[in-house]
């Protein structure tokens, strides 16, 4: 159950055998440097896969790129309900930091096999929230805690890292 959605990715990016093995130590990574207020930002993001249509080598950004989920499927409006207010704003928050356009979804059932795909454009998740009435905070300033990274970057204390946790988007920011 714990490997389903690295089994989904690897069949998706290479097409691998679905009933062999799953490797969870590769990935690809790509670093960003990006600015969020005042703060300058240096982060690395795996990345799932990129669309070979829109692929072209050496890659300036993003564009190309998908996430890849798997969820349940999706069979009452209560789910979907949780699937546009719970899941869908970590998906979108995870893609949209980094500017991944699109996330590909395998609905799976309970024994873990994927019957159906969907294609979520990012820019266009919050209002799927929005038609389940709800509404998501998608100003990061706000989601970062942009002002505690202040505190990180003057913090002179001996510990070789804080971490401080975003509850609206599970995004840890570190300081090393």
């Amino acid at each position: 159950m714990s490997s389903w959605g690295y089994k989904f990715e690897q069949y998706m990016v290479d097409g691998s055998n679905s009933n062999e093995g799953v490797n969870e130590n590769e990935e690809y990574c790509c670093m960003m440097r990006s600015r969020l207020q005042d703060h300058s930002l240096v982060f690395g993001a795996e990345v799932d896969g990129a669309d070979p249509a829109l692929y072209k080598a050496p890659h300036a950004d993003l564009k190309a790129f998908v996430e890849l989920k798997t969820g349940k499927e999706v069979t009452s409006e209560r789910e979907q309900r949780t699937l546009h207010r719970f899941k869908m704003i970590k998906w979108w928050s995870q893609s949209y930091l980094v500017g991944i356009p699109r996330v590909v979804c395998g609905f799976r059932d309970n024994s873990g096999t994927v019957h159906s795909l969907r294609t979520y454009e990012v820019r266009e998740m919050p209002k799927l929230a929005q038609v389940c009435r709800f509404t998501w905070d998608t100003s990061l300033g706000d989601a970062l805690r942009a002002p505690t990274m202040g505190h990180y970057r003057s913090d002179s204390s001996p510990h070789p890292w804080k971490r401080q946790t975003s509850r609206i988007l599970d995004v840890a920011l570190t300081r090393i």
